[in-house]
């Protein structure tokens, strides 16, 4: 049982590639199908390793790669096949370069902020709106909308973890 959530994760990493090749193919139940196994394997992989508390460093680092690589992979291919506009993904992967650096940060303060709700909403959130776009063929108004909330998510999202920082941060200050 030790390694499962490992090889769980492991195995979402593995289906990137065969996702992105489906999408760019525009077979979209295929890649609808892809994601969605890789979507809930997240939430599988997760909940039985603090289940069986078998949290490892590998699934630390592994885990949220696999996420992002799903995530921006997805929103990268769905620009190339004119689905989605750039904007949106300029701004995940600015996202996505403000938290690996707030993650630095953190890592250097050996100040720990756990995944919050807020962080698993948004996530849920971005994937949800993915998966539709993948799956059905929506207006552009539509589209931008879903987008515009998921952004909504993330900007809270991001902006939660940085008072959760501050509050973790003055509780260290104060304890010693």
């Amino acid at each position: 049982m030790k390694n499962i959530p490992n090889y769980i994760t492991t195995f979402r990493l593995i289906l990137v590639p065969f996702f992105i090749y489906y999408l760019l193919k525009e077979m979209a139940i295929i890649a609808f199908l892809i994601f969605a196994i890789a979507s809930w394997s997240d939430i599988l992989d997760g909940y039985l390793a603090r289940k069986f508390k078998v949290i490892s460093n590998y699934g630390k680092i592994v885990d949220p790669l696999a996420d992002k690589a799903l995530q921006l992979s997805a929103v990268i291919v769905l620009c190339l096949i004119g689905r989605l506009r750039l904007i949106f993904i300029l701004i995940l992967i600015l996202k996505e370069i403000l938290l690996i650096l707030g993650g630095v940060i953190v890592y250097k303060k050996k100040v720990i902020v756990p995944a919050k709700w807020y962080g698993k909403a948004s996530s849920f959130f971005i994937n949800i709106v993915i998966a539709t776009i993948i799956l059905f063929s929506l207006p552009q108004l539509v589209i931008d909308i879903l987008m515009i909330i998921s952004i909504v998510t993330m900007i809270f999202s991001l902006i939660m973890y940085i008072i959760n920082y501050q509050k973790h941060k003055l509780e260290l200050i104060e304890s010693n």
